[in-house]
């Protein structure tokens, strides 16, 4: 009976150490330093045998090193700092004032072929207040009146260098004055034509170039002008109009050969000039005769001629057949 009683106390106070009541203060009890906690320690899982899978070794390859080279380097170019050259200026006719002729006379063309100005005065009639200037290089020539002018796109130098020629007169018979323009314009072996223009005025700023050009006089001289060979006498009579003359053959040899038989002859294709005098304005054309085994051909004299102008067209009349070329 005592052994019951003492194990019911014994319950009683393990129930009492249990309860938690803060209103009485009560804690439960840190465990003595001594007393050793059992934990139970899980057993692990028995684990999969691991099986390694095949891999391929790629073996190592030593990287080969790039031969060495001698590289040679360029410096870096120099930027260019010159200046980009300046336009040349040109010189425009079309934007002239009266300040920008010249007054000084050229009577030299060499000295306008080997010039360096833009414009020279080469011809003149102070009379008339009329000028005439070419442009440098002999191309190219300006007519002026007054204060007005005329850019004439004409060629008036040839390497004989021999300057143009200006005439007044009333050519056409109106009571007007027309202008005479002579150009040397063609030149070389057996060749020396000079180009006849006349100029309108019919108005201050109306001007007209009226040119007699070499195809329009060659064409009248070829209906007028015929030569005849006649062997028994050894010559050839060139007539023009009512006048007439009588050329010998040439007696001449060349690189060992007697000349030949007369072929033909030519008027106003090699030698060509024109004069005037007042009103009137005579023409020379030289004439050339052709033979077999002779070159060039024979110079025979001229034809003159008057010249007829009528305001737009040209003509040719009181032909006459001299022994003396054109000058």
């Amino acid at each position: 009976m005592r052994k019951l009683f003492l194990l019911c106390a014994a319950c009683l106070l393990v129930l009492a150490g249990c309860t938690n009541d803060p209103e009485h203060g009560s804690s439960t009890p840190a465990p003595d330093a001594g007393t050793v906690t059992p934990v139970d320690t899980p057993t692990a899982a028995p684990s999969a045998p691991t099986t390694a899978l095949p891999v391929e070794s790629t073996p190592l390859v030593s990287p080969t090193a790039a031969p060495a080279t001698d590289t040679a380097v360029l410096p870096e170019p120099s930027p260019d700092v010159s200046q980009p050259p300046l336009p040349e200026e040109t010189f425009d006719p079309d934007a002239l004032t009266l300040d920008d002729f010249p007054t000084q006379l050229i009577t030299s063309g060499t000295a306008v072929l080997e010039g360096t100005e833009p414009l020279y005065l080469i011809a003149q009639i102070p009379d008339h207040d009329t000028w005439l200037y070419g442009l440098s290089g002999g191309y190219g020539l300006i007519l002026r009146v007054g204060t007005q002018w005329k850019n004439l796109d004409l060629g008036y130098l040839t390497p004989r260098a021999v300057l143009p020629a200006m005439a007044y007169g009333d050519f056409d018979g109106d009571l007007e004055l027309e202008l005479a323009l002579l150009v040397y314009t063609d030149s070389g072996t057996g060749v020396s034509i000079w180009d006849l223009h006349i100029i309108e005025f019919e108005s201050e700023m109306l001007w007209t170039d009226c040119w007699f050009a070499p195809p329009d006089y060659q064409a009248i001289l070829s209906q007028i002008v015929t030569y005849t060979h006649d062997p028994s006498v050894g010559g050839v009579t060139i007539a023009a109009g009512e006048s007439r003359r009588f050329q010998p053959d040439p007696a001449l040899q060349q690189d060992g050969l007697t000349p030949g038989a007369f072929q033909t002859g030519q008027c106003g294709d090699g030698i060509v000039s024109f004069s005037v005098s007042g009103d009137a304005i005579r023409a020379d054309f030289g004439v050339s005769l052709f033979y077999e085994n002779i070159v060039p051909s024979v110079e025979a004299g001229s034809v003159q001629a008057d010249v007829i102008f009528t305001g737009s067209a040209f003509g040719l009349a009181n032909f006459m057949v001299v022994a003396d070329a054109p000058a």
